[in-house]
């Protein structure tokens, strides 16, 4: 849900930007963050622009997607305003199906960053940001991607 196709800064690891993931405490190469894009955000800010304006980063910072042998399901806001996750999915989809693995990619132009499961509410709280979409927006991408998982693992929706 709203995935990265890349490893970012840590958040918060400014003057000495450090990566926000390692392997066996080794950091992980990452896409630096462009401190001068911090200004004019908004409040409360939308962090899209931070991201996109880092991007395309390091090929070594890319996640490797290509290394994941089961059946991936993709979904992304194109209204996210915390990151370019319709972006990031896009990426990863082409990734894999150029390695002939199978990926079900489910965007929505009008959703945002958190996509509503059925029955989930909308929540509030952690740090005051723009996600993007509207609740009615978020929980139809939630109905589309929840019955791609279902159907991703022979299950059965409450009701059949």
């Amino acid at each position: 849900m709203s995935p990265s196709s890349v490893v970012w800064e840590a958040v918060g690891s400014a003057p000495r930007p450090m990566s926000s993931w390692s392997v066996g405490g080794i950091p992980l190469p990452f896409v630096p963050y462009d401190q001068s894009s911090y200004t004019a955000l908004g409040e409360p800010p939308a962090f899209r622009p931070v991201y996109e304006r880092a991007l395309p980063g390091d090929d070594a910072a890319r996640i490797p997607v290509e290394r994941i042998r089961g059946r991936v399901i993709l979904s992304a806001g194109g209204d996210d305003q915390v990151w370019p996750s319709d972006r990031f999915v896009r990426e990863i989809e082409e990734r894999r199906r150029r390695s002939g693995l199978e990926t079900t990619t489910i965007v929505s132009a009008s959703a945002g960053h958190h996509l509503l499961f059925p029955g989930e509410r909308v929540t509030s709280g952690g740090r005051p940001m723009v996600r993007g979409g509207s609740a009615e927006s978020d929980r139809e991408l939630g109905r589309r991607v929840w019955a791609e998982i279902v159907s991703a693992l022979g299950l059965r929706s409450a009701g059949e």
